[in-house]
C-alpha cells in the first residue's frame, strides 16, 4: 500500500495527479482514481490531444485501451485503461492539460517535492477550469 504521494499536478483535493514511493503514478478525478506506470500516463498525454481531434469529427476515438466518446447531451466518456469518467467539456480540456503537465515533470525526470500534506494554491490556469 502506497504510504508517501508526491504532487505532479494538483488542481484541488479531489482532481490531482501524484506519484507514490513506489513509481506509480495516481490520476484523480473526483472520486475515480487511475493507476498508472510512467509509461502508460505517457501513452495517456499522447493519447489526449488526438482523441479530442478525432472525436469532434467523429465522435469517438480507440486507441488500446483508451477510449473517448462524445454523447448525445454533449458530455464525454473517457475510459483510461478500465476505469471510467464522465467529463463536460471544461472537464476533459482541464484534465488533459494536467495530465500533459505531469508528463512534462516525468519528461524532465524528476518529480516536484510536494507532499500531499502540502495544500498548494490553484494557479491561475487551473482554477478557470475548476468547478468551484
Amino acid at each position: 500500500m502506497c504510504q508517501h504521494l508526491t504532487y505532479l499536478v494538483y488542481d484541488n483535493e479531489y482532481r490531482f495527479i501524484a506519484m507514490c514511493e513506489h513509481g506509480t503514478i495516481h490520476v484523480t478525478w473526483q472520486r475515480g482514481t487511475v493507476h498508472l506506470s510512467s509509461q502508460l500516463l505517457l501513452q495517456l498525454a499522447d493519447f489526449l490531444p488526438q482523441a479530442q481531434q478525432t472525436v469532434s469529427r467523429e465522435q469517438c476515438c480507440v486507441v488500446g485501451q483508451n477510449v473517448l466518446a462524445l454523447d448525445s447531451r454533449g458530455g464525454y466518456q473517457a475510459w483510461f485503461y478500465g476505469v471510467g469518467f464522465y467529463l463536460v467539456e471544461r472537464d476533459l480540456v482541464n484534465l488533459t492539460r494536467m495530465i500533459a503537465d505531469a508528463a512534462a515533470c516525468l519528461h524532465q525526470g524528476h518529480a516536484p517535492d510536494i507532499p500531499l500534506t502540502t495544500r498548494p494554491t490553484l494557479t491561475e490556469e487551473y482554477a478557470r477550469f475548476s468547478l468551484n
